[in-house]
C-alpha cells in the first residue's frame, strides 16, 4: 500500500450542480419480495458493451465494442430512435448526469463528445437526435476508459499503459487539468455519486481511492486474490459508502469506503466478473460474467438474491434506470436483455 497524488483541482469544479450528488428514489424496488424473480421485459438487437441510461429514464444509449455502433433506444416503446456506426470502436460510455450530452472513448485513444436532442425525434430526419460535438486525442495511449462526475464537469480517463487524466468538461473548452503515471496497468474508474470521491482499478489486484477535494490517494491491495486477478470494474453504492471491485479471476468484493476495509469477499466458480452496478436505492447490486448470467447480491450482506438467464454470451455490460425499476444487460450475443 501507498499514497499518490492528482494534480491540483479547482473547487469549483467539485461543487454540485442543480442535481443533488446523492440521489436516491425508492419508488420502484427491482427485488420487491423473497418470491419475485426480474423477467425479461424486452429484449433489443444491439452488442451492448457499454450501456447507459439517461438520467431521466427516457432513453437507453449503446454502444458496441464489436460493431463500431452507437444506438439510442426509446423506453417507452423501446424503439431505435437513433443509430450510427462510428469511426473507431467505441472503449466506454458516458451519458453526463446533467443530460444533453453522450461522451464516448474509443478503442486508438481518441474521446468524442456528441451533443443529445431527444425533441429532434419528432422530426422526420432522425440523425439530428444525435449531433458529433468534437474529438480530442487523450494522448494515454489505446482503449483508453473514462468516468464523468455526477455535476458532470470532471471526467477521469485511465489506461491500460498506466495513465490517470483529469478534465475539466465543464466549458467547450476541454482542459486536461493534468495526468499521472502509476506503476500498474488501469483497467477500470468510478466517481462516487455522493462526493469528491475517485476509485481506479488496475489491472492487478490493487485499487486506489482519491478524496478530491485533497488531491491524496491511497493504493489498496485486495486480499485473498492473486496478483494478476484484474480489476473489470468498479461501483460506488448511491450513498457512497460502499465500493464492489469485480475481477476477471471470478471474484467480487466489498468495501466500507469510510473505515477503508474490505468486508465481502467472494466468488463465481469458473465465471470471469467483468462488470457490476448499483440500483439506485443501494438495496441491491448486480454483476455479470462470462458464464453468460447475470448475478443479483443483496447489499447488506451480499446473500444472492436470484440469477437472470437469457444471454448466450458473456455479459459486459450493466445499468438501472433511474427509477430502479429495469436493469439492462448486454452481451456478447448482440443483444440488450431489459429485466423488470
Amino acid at each position: 500500500n501507498g499514497a499518490v497524488s492528482l494534480p491540483k483541482i479547482d473547487p469549483a469544479l467539485l461543487k454540485a450542480g442543480n442535481e443533488s450528488f446523492v440521489s436516491m428514489p425508492a419508488t420502484a424496488l427491482f427485488i420487491k419480495d423473497k418470491k419475485y424473480f426480474p423477467k425479461p421485459i424486452k429484449t433489443v438487437q444491439a452488442e451492448g458493451s457499454h450501456l447507459e441510461f439517461t438520467s431521466d429514464g427516457k432513453f437507453l444509449v449503446c454502444a458496441g465494442y464489436g460493431d463500431y455502433m452507437l444506438k439510442v433506444f426509446d423506453t417507452a416503446a423501446w424503439k431505435t430512435v437513433f443509430e450510427q456506426k462510428l469511426d473507431n470502436r467505441p472503449s466506454g460510455l458516458c451519458v453526463l448526469p446533467s443530460a444533453g450530452r453522450i461522451v464516448v472513448p474509443d478503442a486508438k485513444g481518441s474521446i468524442s463528445f456528441y451533443d443529445f436532442n431527444p425533441a429532434a425525434i419528432l422530426e422526420t430526419d432522425l440523425n439530428n437526435v444525435v449531433e458529433f460535438a468534437g474529438s480530442f486525442d487523450l494522448d494515454m495511449g489505446p482503449q483508453p476508459v473514462i468516468a464523468v462526475s455526477p455535476n458532470s464537469k470532471l471526467m477521469a480517463s485511465v489506461s491500460y499503459e498506466g495513465f490517470l487524466a483529469l478534465w475539466d468538461i465543464s466549458t467547450a473548452e476541454k482542459k486536461c487539468i493534468g495526468k499521472i503515471k502509476l506503476p500498474f496497468p488501469l483497467r477500470s474508474i468510478a466517481f462516487s455519486p455522493a462526493g469528491p470521491v475517485l476509485a481506479a482499478g488496475s489491472a492487478t489486484n490493487k485499487y486506489i481511492l482519491w478524496d478530491l477535494r485533497t488531491t491524496k490517494g491511497k493504493v489498496y491491495t485486495v486480499p485473498k486474490v492473486s496478483k494478476t486477478s484484474d480489476i473489470s470494474s468498479l461501483s460506488f453504492s448511491p450513498d457512497g459508502s460502499r465500493l464492489v471491485t469485480t475481477h476477471m479471476d471470478t471474484s467480487i468484493t466489498v468495501w466500507d469506503v469510510k473505515a477503508q476495509n474490505e468486508i465481502f469477499d467472494f466468488f463465481i466458480e469458473d465465471a470471469s466478473a467483468m462488470c457490476s452496478v448499483f440500483s439506485p436505492d443501494g438495496k441491491i447490486f448486480a454483476t455479470g460474467h462470462s458464464n453468460n448470467g447475470v448475478y443479483i447480491w443483496n447489499s447488506q450482506n451480499a446473500m444472492l438474491s436470484s440469477i437472470l438467464k437469457g444471454h448466450t454470451g458473456i455479459i459486459k455490460s450493466l445499468s438501472f434506470n433511474p427509477e430502479g425499476s429495469m436493469l439492462a444487460s448486454g452481451g456478447e450475443d448482440n443483444t440488450v436483455i431489459i429485466w423488470q
